[in-house]
């Protein structure tokens, strides 16, 4: 086995390899000396999206398989990237991606097919080391386990052709195997830092197909962070007999290992990886720094603070500070923001003491640096049409690099979510991501302004497709413009211009129309018209939607519900008269991220076709800075053309950041019932529900003995409360509560029945205190009955006129969700029960001097009266307690749900009606209980008053009382002498006398 490492190579194999580095042109060519702090940049584009044939940059979202237990976790990437991810080989952790290539292209599974003349791959790894005591005893790697990066399946032990990348030992080790049977194995001790981010590249050139044949022949290179010095295998290092098939279709590996011949996942690696990239042709001495895409190492531990300072202390209008210093923000936007203390070793950072920076001041700290660079202090006077668009940042311009402020806004409002929630928190500083990105449209727009034309120039076009945006930007001479706009067909701008773009844009899309006709034409400023129009494809996350124009009236239940465009006019003075004629106004169709149709306040929220909306009107609306401290939503300046469930087309003309605001029909949840209020509930209702027939069909019974006055009043409100309850139970039934038409209408019944029960009870207590101190008792049931049954109408009528839309919108059915609307109900319902407690207690005052002289109607009206307060008492109490219990409050304390206890009051209410309405009143006991005393009196008659023993003890009293009155009186006369009586002759004996 022959390899070789190129710091203990020969000096004269060393200077062919410097030879051969030298013949290639530009290799070194760097920019001008840049400030200090500030990174050296390669004059060509290296980014791996645009220069990679397969690239994972998520490595997670990326992957087609996650193995081991547990699965994978995401973790920090290196500086300039985002997360990468962390395996352990403990727990047979690592990622595979099966679809990544067709099965036509076999360059991974097949070195040799590769069609620019050979292949190159890289990768990120960052490793802590665990020691090892074998380690001083030998170095020979085979007798340590292998632990792969990244592998296609290439192994010269299993002899399958693909590419290898793995730890044996203290060896770092790449392989490259062919189907013809040759390999190239470079290998070296451990050439990077441990404990850091390092990128490992890798170039192969295939012998049988050369760019240059006349230049020596490279073979297998292997690069840290692109600098050439580490491992070389310039010749075949071994012939293999028996060579197998690769992998098809082609299979990628990262952390382990696996081919043809064994296709059991093993050689788990441990690590932090990122970034792997592959490319399909041999990477020249002036492409080096593809492999590493610009990575920095020296620059893995920058502070958000020495970004700064060094951005500070550099002269931004020179091209070369800036292009490095862009660079620089770009690199940190893709990373963790670090503090002092994160740079630092932990124990060093305790030992000092370094205070802990929050997530928000890091992003604070970022936007300070970010503000310096974009400040027009610090920007060029003017500045040439290819300066300038780096400045902006541009996808493809004449082979300019991929970095600008734009790439930087891209990356920074991505991420940092805690520190951008931190930050909005802060009452000085309320614009978030919204305020860097209306600062870096500025910024464009200055930067358009300063861009000189040269003499034969027309216009200036920059597309730029970035992860958060897309963006499309434009320069024009004035009569190249109005040349344009007097074509057929061409007086607009289309955005997005092609479908392609409509693509990238995602669902759901928007398009716009921007005149070309927008400057003055009598303006003696020079005209140089530049538009600006960008996509945001998250914007709608980012951007409050409770900031509304006071002025115009918008509820706060907003949603943006549609993407985020922004559109710029500049570089002459705007003629807002033409931007106002129909015709010429800017035009957007908004595709809706809700499909369905809104409402309008000209049409009923129930009716016969509605479906379930959530949608209760869209309108045009732009965000204006000029509003408040940090902006807000304004309608004015924007109109709906048209609208659909699918989509809304707006007609503006102003400009700036525009969106379809929906006013909401919000979402509202009740907590669930628990089991034991259910039961409770239920039971009262059930038993209400019996009382309340029992008392109704008792009065209707004996229409002859209680259709005075006072029970039908009563028998009338006992009806209203036995619909109210009834209806209030069936609003428990969850197709009632899901169907909007139903709940609507229980709402309405609801309403109507509770009340007119109230205002039943008021009339009562009226008719119980007219009758106490005026001596009235009858007369006006009709009139009673007319307010009662018509009152309850206006109620209802006036809460529909209100706000019809959001009748029936409170989820358990209880008229609305909305505080305003329940007042309408809850209101008028409290007066009337507070109103006949105070008249029920007036009358129990004025019993002893009543004007009524009638005692029966006197004693009847005493426990009425008392049963009336106590009712009108129990039902002013339960509907009290229905206010905190329905209504929605922003309190800023927490109280107990008072649902439960109004629940149970108002089950009961019907029991309490029977007995102190009902029972409580003696006309309505004795029609109870007449047949009962019926039949007493019966049995008395025939079973008492037939004994004399019995009759004796029932009127002994009244024998002794009868008595004691002869006695009385006997003694009042005086006693008189009376002459003897002859006593009278014994019977049968007979005296006779002789004369």
């Amino acid at each position: 086995m022959m390899s070789f490492d190129l710091a203990v190579l020969p000096v004269t194999q060393l200077s062919s390899v410097e030879t051969t580095i030298l013949r290639h042109e530009n290799f070194d060519q760097r920019p001008a000396d840049v400030a200090k702090g500030l990174p050296d940049i390669p004059p060509y584009e290296f980014r791996y999206r645009y220069t990679t044939k397969y690239h994972w940059p998520d490595i997670l979202d990326n992957q087609t398989i996650s193995h081991g237990s547990p699965l994978p976790e995401k973790a920090e990437g290196p500086f300039g990237f985002f997360s990468g991810i962390s395996m352990n080989s403990s727990a047979q952790q690592c990622v595979e991606d099966k679809r990544y290539a067709p099965p036509s292209e076999k360059c991974m599974s097949d070195p040799l097919t590769c069609p620019g003349a050979g292949i190159s791959f890289s990768v990120f790894f960052n490793r802590e080391m665990e020691y090892d005591s074998r380690f001083y005893d030998s170095i020979e790697r085979s007798l340590y386990e292998k632990e792969y990066l990244m592998s296609s399946g290439g192994s010269v032990d299993s002899k399958t052709p693909g590419i290898g990348l793995y730890i044996q030992g203290i060896w770092l080790v790449a392989e490259v195997v062919v189907s013809d049977g040759r390999a190239w194995v470079a290998e070296t001790i451990i050439p990077f830092p441990l404990g850091v981010w390092s990128n490992i590249g890798l170039r192969w050139e295939n012998p049988n197909n050369r760019s240059d044949p006349n230049a020596p022949y490279v073979g297998l290179q292997m690069f840290i962070n692109s600098d050439r010095r580490k491992a070389w295998a310039p010749i075949p290092t071994m012939i293999l007999q028996g060579m197998k098939k690769g992998f098809d279709p082609p299979r990628f590996f990262l952390g382990c290992h696996a081919d043809p011949v064994d296709n059991t996942l093993r050689y788990f690696g441990t690590g932090m990886f990122d970034e792997p990239a592959i490319w399909d042709s041999f990477i020249n001495d002036t492409r080096l720094e593809w492999l590493s895409a610009g990575f920095e190492a020296e620059f893995q531990n920058t502070t958000v603070s020495s970004v700064r300072n060094a951005i500070k202390n550099a002269d931004l209008k020179d091209p070369d500070n800036r292009a490095a210093t862009i660079f620089l923000l770009e690199s940190t936007s893709a990373s963790n923001l670090q503090g002092l203390e994160d740079a630092l070793d932990p124990d060093l950072a305790e030992a000092s003491k370094v205070e802990k920076t929050t997530d928000g001041q890091k992003v604070d700290n970022f936007l300070e640096t970010f503000e310096l660079v974009t400040d027009p202090k610090n920007m060029p006077d003017k500045t040439t049409t290819e300066l300038g668009a780096k400045d902006i940042m541009v996808r493809k311009y004449a082979g300019t690099k991929d970095w600008g402020v734009q790439a930087v806004l891209a990356n920074f409002i991505s991420g940092n979510d805690k520190g951008w929630d931190e930050l909005t928190k802060n009452a000085d500083y309320k614009g978030g991501r919204l305020d860097m990105i209306m600062n870096t449209e500025n910024f464009v727009s200055r930067t358009l302004d300063n861009v000189e034309f040269a003499p034969d120039q027309k216009k200036l076009e920059i597309v730029n497709e970035q992860k958060e945006f897309f963006s499309s930007t434009m320069k024009y001479r004035y009569e190249e413009l109005v040349r344009q706009a007097e074509q057929p067909g061409e007086e607009f701008f289309r955005f997005p211009e092609t479908m392609d773009d409509v693509d990238a844009f995602g669902n759901p899309t928007v398009a716009c129309d921007v005149p070309k006709k927008y400057c003055r034409e009598d303006s003696t400023e020079p005209k140089f018209p530049s538009i600006q129009m960008n996509y945001y494809r998250r914007a709608e996350n980012w951007i409050p939607t409770d900031k509304v124009d006071p002025l115009d009236k918008l509820t706060p239940y907003n949603r943006i519900d549609s993407k985020v465009i922004s559109i710029h006019l500049g570089g002459c003075e705007i003629d807002y008269t033409i931007l106002r004629q129909p015709g010429n106004q800017i035009s957007c169709r908004f595709v809706h991220k809700i499909s369905e149709k809104a409402k309008t306040t000209r049409e009923p929220l129930f009716h016969p076709e509605e479906e379930d909306f959530q949608i209760m009107i869209r309108r045009c609306a732009r965000w204006n800075p000029d509003i408040d401290k940090f902006g807000s939503w304004d309608k004015s300046g924007c109109f709906v053309e048209s609208t659909n469930p699918e989509e809304t087309v707006c007609k503006c003309s102003e400009f700036g950041m525009l969106a379809i605001l929906a006013e909401k029909i919000e979402a509202h949840q009740v907590a669930k019932e628990e089991l034991w209020l259910q039961i409770f509930k239920y039971l009262g209702y059930v038993l209400s529900a019996l009382a309340l027939i029992f008392f109704i069909g008792v009065i209707a019974a004996n229409r002859k003995t209680l259709w005075d006055q006072f029970h039908p009043m009563r028998m009338q409100m006992a009806i209203a409360c036995f619909i109210g309850n009834m209806f209030v139970v069936l609003t428990d039934i969850e197709s009632v509560r899901d169907d909007r038409h139903t709940c609507t209408a229980f709402s309405v019944i609801i309403h109507y029945f509770y009340t007119a029960m109230g205002i039943w009870l008021a009339l009562e207590c009226w008719a119980a205190f007219m009758a106490v101190t005026q001596g009235v008792i009858g007369g006006r049931l009709k009139a009673y009955s007319l307010l009662a049954w018509g009152l309850p109408l206006i109620s209802v009528g006036v809460a529909l006129l209100v706000n019809m839309q959001k009748y029936g919108t409170d989820p358990r059915c209880m008229i609305a969700f909305d505080n305003e609307i329940k007042w309408l109900f809850f209101g008028p319902l409290l007066v009337f029960a507070a109103f006949g407690f105070v008249l029920a207690c007036i009358v129990l005052c004025n019993l002893t001097t009543s004007k009524m002289r009638a005692d029966h109607i006197v004693s009847d009206l005493n426990p009425v009266c008392f049963g009336l307060a106590l009712v009108c008492i129990y039902f002013g109490l339960t509907w009290s307690t229905g206010v905190p219990a329905y209504f929605v409050f922003s309190w800023t304390f927490n109280i107990p749900s008072f649902y439960p206890l109004f629940q149970v009051m108002n089950a009961y209410t019907g029991i309490l009606i029977l007995l102190f309405l009902g029972f409580h009143s003696p006309r309505w006991r004795g029609v109870v209980f007449r047949k009962q005393i019926e039949k007493g009196i019966l049995i008395l008659l025939f079973l008492g008053f037939h004994s004399p023993r019995w009759r004796g003890v029932v009127f002994r009293k009244q024998i002794e009382k009868r008595k004691l009155r002869e006695q009385q009186e006997a003694a009042k006369k005086p006693i008189m002498e009376k002459t003897p009586e002859p006593e009278p002759e014994p019977p049968g004996r007979k005296i006779y006398t002789t004369t």
